[in-house]
């Protein structure tokens, strides 16, 4: 499904952009290669970050950071 119409931004894109770590939606954006235009979809993508799973860190990073 398209989430940014002005980039063709697919739902499965940003979602990977969030999965990556991307600090908000505009960064979201650019990520995936966009440029943000008019912002409408900026709504939708702060909803699908707060609707992300926050993945919790992996025991072996706990382990390489000590």
């Amino acid at each position: 499904m398209i989430i940014c119409n002005c980039n063709r931004l697919t739902e499965q894109e940003l979602l990977d952009a969030i999965a990556a770590g991307v600090p908000d939606s505009m960064r979201a954006i650019e990520h995936c290669g966009g440029i943000p235009r008019c912002c409408g979809c900026l709504s939708r993508i702060d909803k699908m970050m707060k609707d992300a799973p926050k993945e919790e860190p992996s025991e072996e990073l706990y382990h390489e950071v000590r």
